[in-house]
């Protein structure tokens, strides 16, 4: 059975017909949401019986659900005639001005990418699939939560979270060759630190790429990786969140594929410019979290 999780983000086309059959299955009660400028995160979850609650750094405001199909769910605040829009198949909350029956009007001031949505019951998960965004000044660097030939030194054996990285890798591999591009290295340094962080998003329960730069930097330094004459330098990163089921093969194949179907993540396993490659996966409970980090 394929790895069952929701590609979340930023810069993401999921496949609209499994998503419609699984809103039907599993009605959603809250999602976490982000702002793409700003990168910081909120929450939206059910209170009561069509009450809603809305936090975000900027504070907490309560809604109503005026209404409810397939694919959205409309939010209506009425003090500040604020309506909101969860769009449940394009992982889009939309917001602005509210129409007489409390929901969005045509004037939508601004928007937050869906990073998770969560169900009321059902025995399906949706989780949490990669995140991906352009850091300025960095052009070279798009920032996107096994083992016969371990990824990293420090995980040995039959360890089936060493197998998840191992086979996160050479699937990675395999994108490259059927793009006609050179495989990657595996860098020990660099699947250290992404194991490290993979810690870190699993204890905050959350998608980031915070240190990102710090990681890259870190790992080409541990390799002594220098800028060559003519040649960009530089990295990049994926994270995703998921929820595992089936082999370990099949894992790895479903997480690849859908960083191959976001056009950010797909710039980085794609990168023509990136030499080295490190994989890092942890897991609590029957969550995990993943990062890949490239070197160039």
């Amino acid at each position: 059975m394929k790895l069952k999780s929701i590609l979340l983000a930023l810069l993401v086309v999921f496949p609209g017909e499994s998503m419609a059959q699984n809103q039907a299955q599993t009605p959603v009660t809250s999602v976490t949401f982000q702002d793409s400028a700003t990168n910081q995160q909120g929450t939206l979850a059910m209170t009561g019986q069509k009450n809603w609650a809305m936090n975000s750094p900027q504070g907490r405001v309560v809604f109503k659900e005026v209404n409810r199909n397939a694919t959205r769910i409309e939010l209506f605040n009425q003090s500040r005639n604020l309506a909101l829009r969860i769009n449940t198949d394009s992982k889009v909350v939309r917001f602005g001005p509210a129409k007489q029956d409390g929901t969005l009007g045509n004037n939508v001031q601004g928007s937050y990418t869906i990073t998770k949505m969560a169900p009321n019951s059902g025995g399906s998960r949706n989780s949490k699939g990669p995140a991906t965004t352009n850091r300025p000044g960095n052009t070279n660097s798009p920032v996107n939560p096994a083992n016969s030939n371990p990824v990293s030194g420090s995980r040995q054996g039959n360890n089936p979270l060493a197998a998840l990285e191992n086979a996160i890798f050479k699937e990675t591999n395999k994108m490259r060759k059927q793009n006609n591009l050179p495989a990657f290295k595996k860098s020990v340094p660099a699947s250290d630190l992404s194991r490290k962080h993979s810690q870190t998003m699993l204890r905050n329960n959350r998608l980031s790429h915070d240190g990102m730069q710090d990681r890259i930097t870190a790992a080409k330094q541990k390799m002594g990786m220098k800028p060559q004459p003519g040649r960009p330098s530089g990295g990049g990163e994926n994270v995703i969140e998921g929820f595992e089921q089936g082999s370990v093969q099949a894992n790895a194949a479903s997480l690849v594929q859908r960083w191959m179907d976001s056009p950010g993540h797909r710039q980085n396993i794609l990168s023509p410019n990136s030499t080295h490659l490190g994989v890092g996966a942890v897991k609590g409970n029957d969550k995990y979290y993943a990062t890949q980090l490239f070197l160039f």
